[in-house]
């Protein structure tokens, strides 16, 4: 919700669940942590109820996005496979 009020309105799209997120300081960005979306095949196995899976190769970490709010678009900043615990927005030292 803006902070000059207004209706709330969704910043992402799609059926990924965000862990963390961090606002850019200038307000224009978010940096957030999500899985890639289900493949058709995953959602599949979901409804089926087959929960078999492969340790180690099958796991969806995470990813770091980056959220631009004028256009809406998400970008991917990490791969796949490996493993972002949280985001964090670094400040340059001030003199």
């Amino acid at each position: 919700m803006r902070a000059d009020g207004g209706e709330a309105s969704a910043l992402t799209k799609g059926k990924r669940g965000v862990k963390n997120f961090a606002w850019s300081p200038d307000g224009k960005q978010i940096a957030f942590l999500a899985p890639d979306a289900k493949s058709e095949a995953e959602e599949k196995k979901e409804k089926d109820k087959d929960d078999a899976r492969v340790v180690d190769k099958e796991e969806k970490h995470a990813r770091l996005w980056l959220l631009t709010l004028d256009s809406g678009e998400a970008k991917a900043l990490t791969e796949p496979k490996w493993e972002i615990g949280e985001a964090v927005w670094h400040l340059p030292a001030r003199d």
